[in-house]
């Protein structure tokens, strides 16, 4: 969906550009000298990516930047509630043991903000290992794998190795199990206090 995307603004003459996922909404990032641009061919681009799948279509005023996912997770923090000595793991990524609240990291914050707004994702998993690899826009595999691990660890994700999510792309995995991954409602009552507790 993002390649057919960026592609689309690439050969109508954009230079510099990113399309970023949010849910069901493409938020375009382009230089900002290219804004009138984007503006004279809006039309054609909103039909587009509608048909691409994206029911709304943004133009980032911000423009162009690496690491644009980025920034709200570092506003964020680290921490959604605290149990920093409950000494019943090795890393506080969840207290699965104390059932208390977690500590997470900025890429597990991430994962969780990605949760909120697709509540289920596609998963491969290495049929000789069992480690699952989360596929997604924007999301580089083996690190979201391993945040991925450690909200499973913690009872906020399931991950279903034989539900495969029909329309997924699964590309470059072809030889692996094809499952998904899903918010339990642990995890939906951490993207709620995510929202409500800033």
């Amino acid at each position: 969906m993002v390649d057919r995307a960026e592609q689309l603004l690439l050969d109508l003459g954009f230079h510099q550009v990113r399309v970023r996922i949010h849910g069901q909404l493409a938020r375009i990032e382009t230089d900002p000298a290219e804004y009138e641009k984007l503006l004279s061919v809006r039309e054609k681009v909103a039909l587009a990516f509608r048909e691409y799948g994206f029911a709304y279509v943004t133009m980032d005023l911000t423009g162009y930047r690496t690491g644009s996912m980025n920034e709200t997770i570092e506003k964020r923090g680290s921490s959604l509630l605290s149990c920093e000595n409950c000494h019943t793991c090795d890393r506080c990524a969840g207290c699965a043991g104390c059932q208390q609240n977690a500590v997470l990291n900025p890429l597990e914050y991430a994962l969780l903000d990605i949760f909120s707004v697709t509540p289920f994702l596609p998963v491969a998993i290495n049929k000789q290992s069992g480690q699952a690899l989360l596929l997604g826009p924007e999301l580089e595999p083996g690190a979201a794998g391993f945040a991925l691990r450690m909200l499973q660890r913690g009872g906020y994700v399931q991950v279903s190795a034989d539900i495969p999510l029909q329309n997924a792309c699964y590309r470059g995995y072809e030889d692996w199990k094809h499952g998904s991954a899903a918010l339990t409602v642990r995890g939906q009552e951490a993207v709620d206090a995510m929202e409500y507790g800033g």
